[in-house]
This record gives structure tokens, C-alpha cells and sequence, in this order.
């Protein structure tokens, strides 16, 4: 990786103020108060986080800076340790993911004044931080395959048995209770999904249930949804990667639903525990406080 100026500059201190490099100018190293992995956590990061944290909760008093970077940083090692990139070209995407998907862009405004014109102490302190967070979850762990491989087949191995015994005779073998799921088609042809037992959700309470969806923002439907549910309307189980379990789903075959419904059975196996997982991978990491 290429180091920037602004890289460099991090690291000079004169009088208290960023330094530009010259040479033979009065410098003097800044003061890291830890270092996690391969990051460093300097005493201008701590007081940058903490008024980040104030930003979002102006009465706190406690000064949490430094553990929330230690944490942050943690993840990113982790993320490293396994293969995931982080380089400047990495954090410079994920600024402009965040300001790109804000739903508040006048208080991102705000909070990146806070970092003025120090725009890596914004990416270290800030991005750095957001992207360890949202990819070590919902980017890696959920749908790494190494780390769910034994969950996995335990899912395969009841899609075979459901296949031979019938769906829910074969969940009930494994100790395991079948849901029910409804979906409904939206007015723009997509199908989305309909929580099964809570009562405001039941479609019998929605004479236009997908419009009132959409109304109230309790689901609104994407197109790898609606893929889903139109594979799930063949009839024959299937087995979808549900985020923190495998699903394996079968239409509802004694139930007759109006065009723009329909109604499904599932049954949920649990992928390995996020917390056990992390857990273990923290000890990989190398945590040091001066």
C-alpha cells in the first residue's frame, strides 16, 4: 500500500498541531495509547471518538473512546486475519457507501465536523470503525461456508429425510416444530413475505395487504425476495440461507390462497452462535494498552 502525506502527517505533532513534512522541522511522535493488531490507537483518536459518542449521546459523561476503537479494531483484525482487505482504497468505498445511504445527511454533515479537514482521522476513527462492524456480521460470519458447514449439512441432511418422509414428519424427527409463513404479491408484481403468527401482520386483517405493507414500511419487498418466494411456489422443499439459520421451506399444499397469496411451512436450523464464534476469534488478535 501506498502511504499517503496525509498518513505521515498523522503521526507529527508540532505545538499540538497537525504538521506539514519538512525537512529539519521541530517534530515530535504522537502519543499512542494502544495498539490492536496492526492498528494504532493514539490519544487525538480517543478524544475524536468520544466526542463522536457525545455527538450521538449528548449526556454522556464517560469517556469510552478508547475501548470502542480497542473493540473496532478488534473486528478489523479479525476481518484481516481472515482474509478480508482493508486498505485506504477499502475505506475510501465505505465513505461513500455511508454518505451515499445516509438516512440523515444533514447530521453526517455535522458529525464530520468534528474531524474538519482531518480527513483520515475521519476514516480511522469513524469508517474504519462503521465498516468493522457491518461487514464482520452481516458481510462474513452470516455466509462465510467454513463457519457454517456443520449447520449446513444438518440442513441438508433433513431436506433429504423431508423428501422421503414428508415435511413435517421429518422436521418432527429432528426435534424440530414447523412455522408457518404467508407471503403476498405487491402491486408491482413482486411477491414479499408476511410474518405467520403476528396479528397484525395475519392477512386476514388486510383486505390489500401488500399496499398496507408498503404503508406502514413493515416489509417492503427486493428482488432476491421475490426470487425466493417464486422458486418456493413449486411446491417441493427447498433450503435458503436465512441469515442466522437455514431455512427449508415447502408450500402449504392443503390450503387454497387467493392469486396474490400464498402460505408456506418451515422449519429453522441454527447456524453456529455469532457470540461462541467471535469469542473465540479475539483471542487471535493482539490487544495492547501503554
Amino acid at each position: 500500500m501506498i502511504i499517503s502525506v496525509m498518513r505521515i502527517s498523522r503521526r507529527i505533532i508540532t505545538g499540538g498541531a497537525v504538521a506539514g513534512i519538512f525537512l529539519g522541522a521541530c517534530t515530535k511522535p504522537v502519543s499512542i495509547v494502544a495498539k490492536v493488531g496492526r492498528f494504532e490507537i493514539s490519544r487525538s483518536d480517543v478524544e475524536y471518538r468520544n466526542q463522536v459518542i457525545r455527538f450521538y449521546y449528548p449526556g454522556e459523561k464517560r469517556d469510552l473512546g478508547l475501548d470502542q476503537l480497542i473493540e473496532a479494531f478488534t473486528l478489523a483484525s479479525i476481518l484481516e486475519l481472515n482474509g478480508v482487505e482493508i486498505s485506504d482504497a477499502v475505506l475510501e468505498g465505505e465513505n461513500e457507501r455511508i454518505k451515499k445511504n445516509s438516512k440523515m445527511p444533514d447530521a453526517l454533515v455535522n458529525l464530520m465536523r468534528i474531524f474538519g479537514p482531518n480527513h483520515e482521522a475521519w476514516l480511522h476513527d469513524f469508517v474504519l470503525p462503521t465498516f468493522a462492524q457491518r461487514v464482520i456480521y452481516f458481510d462474513f460470519f452470516l455466509h462465510h461456508p467454513a463457519i457454517h458447514a456443520e449447520s449446513r449439512a444438518v440442513a441438508e441432511t433433513l431436506l433429504k429425510k423431508s423428501l422421503k418422509l414428508g415435511f413435517s414428519p421429518a422436521a418432527r424427527s429432528a426435534g424440530l416444530s414447523p412455522h408457518p409463513i404467508r407471503a403476498v404479491k405487491n402491486p408491482d408484481g413482486k411477491w414479499t413475505i408476511v410474518a405467520g403468527d403476528s396479528e397484525k401482520n395475519s392477512l386476514r386483517d388486510f383486505p390489500d395487504a401488500a399496499r398496507k405493507l408498503h404503508d406502514d414500511w413493515l416489509h417492503q419487498a427486493d428482488e432476491s425476495e421475490n426470487q425466493e418466494i417464486v422458486s418456493w411456489l413449486k411446491g417441493r422443499p427447498e433450503l435458503v440461507d436465512g441469515g442466522e439459520f437455514w431455512l427449508l421451506v415447502e408450500r402449504e399444499k392443503k390450503t387454497k390462497s387467493p392469486a396474490d397469496q400464498a402460505s408456506f411451512i418451515s422449519v429453522s436450523v441454527p447456524k453456529v452462535s455469532y457470540a461462541a464464534w467471535l469469542q473465540e476469534r479475539k483471542k487471535q488478535v493482539s490487544i495492547i494498552r501503554f
